[in-house]
């Protein structure tokens, strides 16, 4: 993805940090966690060391060369509802314990022209707040953290986009639409559990083949045969019509599970929820 691409999709109101990432970056590796809510792991758990780590230590990636890995240089979250009305201040700690703290260096509204797009009501229990939906934040963040690195606490900063928008119709206007590439993927909340959502994010998978989608985190419980499958909806809640199309070419056969984490940013990694890191098959595999 190009300046070019952000530059069709949003005005940029006086942003001199977004500016001048968005001018040095020809072609970004973006990351996408949907329904994120205030979870911001993939800073940590996206980050080369710490996946170059697990790969090494773990049984399962014997064939796989570390430096295959590559990280993301801009992370995309996106959640349906946010009653705050500047949820991203400068200063702001978005997330802090004894082990890591996550900052908010800088940050700017990023609006796109035209306005928000507008979407189905039937994927979603209630309607969201019309002063924060369709809203879209930039910010940079500090990183601190003794998990990256073992036996020792590093500090790096990294770019994100928030999307306060519905999760279909952020992939459907923006990523589909703009052609938007997805090189890493988190599937692990989906908002059904809070009221929010009515839909499952199986879609996300098959999707990841068009977004050319190499790394993924996927929580365990996403990968049994109980997940509910949304094909039989796809009528009642007037999915895009590339959504439909691709719930034929969903196949996990293509990617290879490498290593499993305890979803949890604090000391306590075992008790969190597990997420299998997965890597896109190759061609040679």
């Amino acid at each position: 993805m190009t300046r070019k691409t952000f530059n069709q999709f949003f005005d940029i109101l006086n942003c001199t940090e977004w500016e001048s990432f968005i001018n040095e970056s020809l072609n970004l590796n973006i990351s996408f966690y949907p329904a994120a809510g205030n979870d911001y792991r993939p800073f940590l758990y996206f980050h080369e060391e710490y996946v170059n780590r697990k790969l090494q230590e773990s049984q399962l990636n014997a064939e796989y060369k570390v430096d295959d890995y590559f990280a993301p240089d801009l992370f995309i979250f996106s959640d349906y509802d946010n009653s705050e009305s500047n949820p991203f201040k400068s200063g702001e700690i978005l997330y802090h314990d004894d082990n890591t703290s996550i900052k908010i260096i800088n940050s700017c509204e990023i609006r796109q022209k035209g306005g928000p797009p507008h979407f189905n009501p039937n994927y979603v229990h209630y309607l969201a707040s019309k002063t924060n939906h369709g809203r879209a934040f930039y910010f940079k963040a500090k990183i601190t953290s003794n998990r990256i690195r073992k036996g020792e606490t590093i500090s790096y900063e990294k770019h994100a986009i928030y999307f306060i928008y519905e999760d279909i119709c952020l992939i459907d206007k923006f990523f589909l639409a703009n052609e938007i590439p997805i090189t890493h993927l988190v599937w692990n909340n989906e908002g059904l559990n809070m009221g929010l959502g009515k839909i499952n994010h199986e879609f996300l998978l098959p999707l990841s083949q068009m977004f050319n989608t190499k790394f993924y985190y996927i929580e365990a419980r996403h990968e049994s045969s109980e997940s509910i499958p949304i094909n039989n909806d796809l009528q009642i809640f007037s999915f895009p019509e590339i959504i439909k199309y691709q719930q034929a070419k969903l196949s996990k056969s293509e990617l290879h599970k490498k290593f499993e984490v305890g979803w949890n940013i604090d000391s306590k990694e075992a008790n969190g929820n597990r997420l299998h890191f997965y890597t896109k098959a190759r061609a040679n595999d």
